[in-house]
C-alpha cells in the first residue's frame, strides 16, 4: 500500500488493488491485440482510381501530453500511457499535483466531472412527472427503508458524510428537498435525495459530489 498523502482534507489511501488490475488487464489487452491494430488493412478506392489498390497504414501521432487527473493519479497517469506508447507514440507524462481544482484550462482533453444539464421546453411542465418517476425508480431500486436502502453502498468514511451532511444542511439546499434527506450517520448511510431547484451559488452545485444527491434543475425556454 502507498500513501500519497492528502490534499485539501481529501484522504488518499493509497493504490487499490482493483486499480491494478485495471492496468494489468489493459496492458494485456493490449499485448495481445497489438500486431491486429497495426496491421495494414485493404481499403476501397473509388471508381477514378481503377487498377489501383488501398490500404490504410497506422502511423503513430507523434508526441502525447497526458495529464494524470488528482483523484486517480496512477491509474490515469498510466493506463493512457500504455496506449499511447503501443501507438508508437513519444509521451510526455505530468502526473497529478493532487489538488481538486486548476484555475486555467488549456485546450487538451481534460477529466471534468460536474453537473449534467438538460435543456426543457417549460410547455411540456416536465418538472413534477420527471420527480414522480424519479421516486418510483428509487423505491424499486432500494425498497422502502429510507434509512437502510437496499442494493447501495455506505458512505465510503466519517469525512465524506460530513461533507455531504454538510451539503444538505444548507437552508436554501435543505429547501429545496422534495424526497428524501434522511441521515443514517451511525451505519454511514443517506438516503437517495432529489433537490429541485437549489440555488446556482450554492456548494452543491458547485462541487463534485459524490453521494446519493440528485439535482434536478429545470432551465425553462421561454
Amino acid at each position: 500500500m502507498i500513501n500519497y498523502g492528502g490534499s485539501e482534507g481529501m484522504d488518499f489511501s493509497g493504490i487499490d488493488v482493483a486499480l491494478v488490475g485495471i492496468l494489468v488487464k489493459s496492458l494485456n489487452l493490449t499485448l495481445s491485440n497489438l500486431d491486429q491494430w497495426m496491421a495494414i488493412t485493404k481499403t476501397r478506392l473509388p471508381l477514378v482510381f481503377f487498377l489501383a489498390t488501398g490500404e490504410v497504414l497506422p502511423e503513430p501521432l507523434g508526441v502525447v501530453l497526458i495529464l494524470s487527473s488528482w483523484n486517480y493519479p496512477i491509474s490515469l497517469a498510466l493506463d493512457p500511457l500504455i496506449g499511447a506508447i503501443a501507438a508508437g507514440n513519444v509521451v510526455v507524462l505530468k502526473p497529478s499535483e493532487l489538488v481538486s481544482a486548476c484555475s486555467h484550462l488549456i485546450p487538451v482533453t481534460l477529466e471534468l466531472g460536474g453537473k449534467c444539464p438538460v435543456i426543457v421546453d417549460s410547455r411540456l411542465s416536465p418538472s413534477q412527472m420527471q420527480i414522480e418517476l424519479m421516486k418510483k425508480t428509487i423505491k424499486r431500486f432500494h425498497g422502502d427503508n429510507p434509512k437502510e436502502p437496499k442494493n447501495m453502498a455506505r458512505i465510503v468514511n466519517k469525512h465524506h458524510f460530513e461533507r455531504l451532511s454538510g451539503l444538505l444542511q444548507d437552508p436554501v439546499v435543505a429547501a429545496s428537498i422534495v424526497h428524501g434527506g434522511s441521515l443514517n450517520e451511525e451505519k454511514m448511510i443517506i438516503e437517495p435525495t432529489i433537490l429541485l431547484d437549489p440555488p446556482l451559488d450554492a456548494k452543491i452545485m458547485i462541487e463534485e459530489i459524490f453521494g446519493p444527491l440528485l439535482l434536478d434543475s429545470i432551465a425553462r425556454l421561454v
